[in-house]
């Protein structure tokens, strides 16, 4: 780990504020000299995208973002990552296509405030939601064929876009999965956002298990592999938590992360994905988090 690589927090730590906390939120972490940031408008996880599919262009209007890419233009690398709010839940029957106007939204809100990535969960239907899902093979292709829509979008923005992998046992959106989806899209402007805490979970193995492979698929897809997220990974009375400090984290082994970034070509930027409190078992405050940040940044830059 080198001290020029590209490492800072997302403003997903601010928690569900709004337009105001996320300028406020870039200001301190600019003030702590972090050379890379994250933005994520997460304020808007509340509101559906496909019954309001335009609110990022009623609610960052052309002055607002204006003021945010001459903010930004201070980091060396910036990033916008849609967060829980883009897992766009597909009725049935409805048409694919229709669903892409929020997140090609989301992507020209990248380019007008000077991101370099912009990042999607994967588009997935809820079962729970609606009781005759979309089967897997039908989900990967409608991720597959807006991929490829969102890369050409990108090329036309001086933009790259990427999906990230998620958590959990027997979901279809493993890391493989989404890799497998971009070897599709087969464009160099669509890579993946390796979560490494979402990786861990994939499997019900041994910690070692999890580590050896973890590290195998960090050295495997990093030419792959657009941003990372960092977090901790606990194993808590109520089970798996993430997204906590990495220095208290009891999962994920951090000295062999910093072996790969030692040797690997490609250091992509990592950005610090925290806001949880392992021992309150509750969302940390913006404070606890940034200040969780700068031991992170201390922990993977020392030799």
């Amino acid at each position: 780990m080198h001290e020029t690589d590209p490492l800072g927090p997302s403003t997903l730590m601010s928690g569900l504020a709004g337009t105001q906390a996320v300028r406020s939120s870039i200001h301190q972490i600019l003030e702590k000299d972090f050379n890379a940031i994250e933005v994520c408008p997460t304020q808007f996880q509340q509101l559906d995208p496909l019954n309001n599919p335009q609110f990022l262009t009623s609610v960052f209007n052309d002055e607002i973002r204006k003021q945010l890419k001459e903010l930004l233009s201070s980091f060396h690398y910036v990033s916008v990552h849609g967060s829980s709010f883009w897992v766009t839940k597909i009725p049935q029957n409805i048409d694919p296509s229709s669903i892409w106007t929020p997140y090609l939204e989301l992507m020209e809100f990248a380019s007008d405030i000077g991101a370099d990535v912009v990042s999607f969960h994967p588009i997935q239907c809820a079962s729970t939601a609606y009781s005759d899902a979309r089967a897997e093979e039908e989900l990967i292709q409608i991720n597959i064929d807006f991929g490829k829509r969102a890369a050409a979008y990108a090329h036309q923005r001086n933009l790259k876009a990427a999906f990230e992998n998620m958590p959990g046992i027997n979901t279809w959106m493993t890391l493989e999965t989404i890799i497998h989806i971009i070897d599709e899209i087969n464009s160099p402007q669509f890579g993946v956002l390796f979560d490494l805490g979402h990786a861990m979970l994939e499997q019900d193995e041994s910690i070692a298990a999890r580590n050896h492979r973890l590290l195998t698929q960090l050295y495997d897809y990093a030419s792959k592999t657009l941003q990372y997220h960092f977090h901790g990974l606990y194993l808590a009375p109520q089970g798996y938590k993430d997204h906590g400090p990495l220095h208290q984290s009891n999962h994920i082994n951090y000295e062999r992360v910093k072996d790969f970034r030692r040797t690997v070509q490609n250091r992509s930027p990592i950005i610090f994905e925290i806001y949880h409190n392992p021992i309150t078992n509750m969302r940390a405050s913006f404070e606890q988090n940034l200040a969780a940040c700068l031991i992170a940044q201390s922990q993977l830059t020392s030799l």
